[in-house]
């Protein structure tokens, strides 16, 4: 798609274009001339580098400075484009990424670092319709009181059969990133509502805004379709493992919405009784991050006719130590180990939600159809055999919980604010949240992500080295402190992406 420069962000782009040039030329130079002409062009350099410094931020491609903090925000997990890099693949591979009942599952398949380039490749269960598929992005949406996630910028490939298919791609409808409250309260199917939309023609990749959620339609109705993103993002955290617990999950049999699987739940509660398993969370002292990972089952009971026998997710939570369980989980992210908000299920009309400790167990996937048994016609009209309804019962499935130390960066700006999550009595405005048009919001400087671009040779995480222009830069601070006072709270983003946690006094 084709970007519009405003002039003050073409007269940026031809500063820095100079200022490279110029840069490659001094070297030349250096190698060829004497001391005194290579100073002279030094300080020629540094002095359009300091022309830089009058032009506006958003004018250089690059995230705008912090705003001032909002009154509250709600929580959100870690994102995959902050773990990948940090997180050993093997604890990331096969991760439910995003569930959503419209766009189906997103799950990880592999991805990498280099530099500030980060590659994630996923397959995808979508949804269909009359002559169109719908698939999702990175990012969780924020369905009744779920948690989502934030992604930044990037670009997307959609393949079938490992057949490039980007190019019918489109429309994305999706929700704006950024410092944002929620639309609607937890009686909402989404808290923050897809409101802009991007159109596309014939383009492979597409750019993707920065989001909280979006959905991507194209036509037909292909299967096999995965997905490559590629984001251009330095490091704003590092994550350090710091072990894992493995549990055998039993399916779920009890109260709550069936769908397609009424049929079944009635008979495994005539035949069992209700079961919830419950797993004791050893979570290390250093740990303030705790990642949970499970597979799909194999039938979603939530899907339409056109999807009837997809595969899907389903809820997990966590014991609170007032006596209430958690919110919804229904996809892997970075969760804090601190504590929780309490399901909008159990607050009535409460306009927000209880704060809690975790209690320090998990209660493992409410799935009425554990992974690794196939769907039998029988579980939506009845009449299941015993032995299918055994094996039901018996059957259990791996639920990995990993858990890490978060650290902050010295050299990154953070926002630190309180968070609330909103009930199903709340009836605040969006308004009282700033809305995000800043070049974040429609990717950085409006380029494509050049996914083979390569490095400088000396690199670091979330560091790039220039050429030297004659000025010492004083030590980076240290992060900023974990003022408990008014929390809990996070830090932010300008972006909106919650990178760390504060728990309460």
């Amino acid at each position: 798609m084709k970007q519009h420069f405003p002039d003050h962000r073409l007269a940026a782009l031809a500063a820095l274009a100079a200022l490279a040039a110029l840069t490659a030329l001094a070297a030349q130079v250096r190698r060829l001339t004497s001391t005194a002409v290579f100073g002279v062009l030094v300080g020629f350099a540094a002095c359009v580098a300091a022309l830089l410094h009058t032009i506006p931020v958003s004018a250089q491609g690059t995230i705008p400075s912090l705003p001032a903090a909002p009154d509250w925000l709600e929580p959100r997990g870690l994102s995959i484009v902050d773990m990948v890099g940090f997180v050993p693949e093997e604890q990331l591979r096969d991760a439910i990424l995003v569930y959503e009942t419209g766009t189906g599952l997103v799950q990880y398949v592999a991805g990498s670092r280099v530099g500030n380039i980060v590659t994630i490749d996923v397959r995808m269960t979508p949804r269909y319709g009359p002559g169109f598929t719908k698939v999702g992005c990175l990012a969780q949406p924020a369905a009744f009181d779920q948690w989502p996630t934030v992604v930044p910028a990037g670009t997307m490939q959609l393949f079938a059969g490992g057949r490039d298919i980007t190019a019918s791609i489109g429309t994305v409808h999706y929700t704006p990133a950024g410092l944002v409250g929620p639309q609607n309260n937890a009686n909402g199917y989404l808290r923050y509502p897809r409101t802009a939309t991007q159109h596309y023609a014939n383009q492979s990749p597409i750019n993707l805004p920065a989001n909280l959620s979006c959905e991507v339609l194209f036509p037909g109705q292909p299967t096999d379709i995965t997905a490559r993103f590629t984001f251009n993002a330095a490091p704003l955290i590092t994550i350090t493992s710091m072990g894992n617990q493995e549990f055998a999950a039993h399916s779920y049999i009890g109260p709550g919405g069936s769908g397609r699987l009424g049929s079944l739940v009635q008979q495994m509660t005539r035949r069992f009784g209700t079961r919830h398993d419950a797993f004791t969370l050893n979570i290390p002292a250093e740990a303030d991050y705790l990642f949970v990972k499970y597979g799909p089952t194999a039938f979603d009971p939530y899907t339409t006719d056109y999807d009837f026998g997809l595969a899907g997710s389903g809820t997990y939570r966590f014991e609170l130590t007032n006596g209430g369980l958690a919110v919804d989980m229904v996809s892997s992210m970075g969760i804090p180990t601190m504590g929780n908000w309490r399901d909008s299920d159990q607050m009535g009309g409460s306009a927000f939600l209880s704060y809690s400790a975790l209690k320090g167990r998990i209660k493992t996937p409410e799935y009425f159809l554990p992974p690794g048994v196939p769907f039998h016609q029988c579980m939506t009209s009845g009449g299941c055999p015993g032995d299918v309804l055994q094996t039901v019962y018996d059957t259990t499935c791996p639920v990995q919980v990993y858990y890490y130390k978060v650290q902050r960066l010295a050299d990154v700006q953070y926002l630190r604010v309180p968070l609330q999550m909103v009930g199903k009595g709340w009836g605040g405005a969006a308004a009282q949240f700033a809305a995000t048009d800043a070049p974040f919001a429609t990717g950085a400087s409006g380029a494509a992500i050049d996914a083979t671009a390569t490095e400088p040779e000396q690199t670091l995480p979330g560091k790039t080295f220039l050429p030297l222009i004659g000025k010492t830069l004083p030590p980076a601070p240290p992060p900023p402190p974990d003022d408990q006072t008014g929390c809990p709270c996070g830090w932010f983003d300008a972006q909106g992406r919650m990178l760390d946690f504060i728990p309460p006094k």
